[in-house]
């Protein structure tokens, strides 16, 4: 459970950390944000690619 709870606050903390690019209206996003994008983005090319 400590190593959920070590995940979990880690996951919070990039929450704020922005990075230094932007989305394509102009805002710059968050680290979580990004990494985000690219797990969806990357489920949905396995389950096109590999099925």
């Amino acid at each position: 459970m400590t190593e959920i709870n070590q995940y979990l606050g880690f996951i919070k903390e990039i929450k704020s950390v922005t990075r230094t690019d932007w989305t394509q209206s102009g805002r710059q996003e968050s680290t979580a944000e990004h990494a985000w994008r690219q797990v969806l983005f990357r489920s949905a090319y396995c389950k096109k690619f590999l099925s």
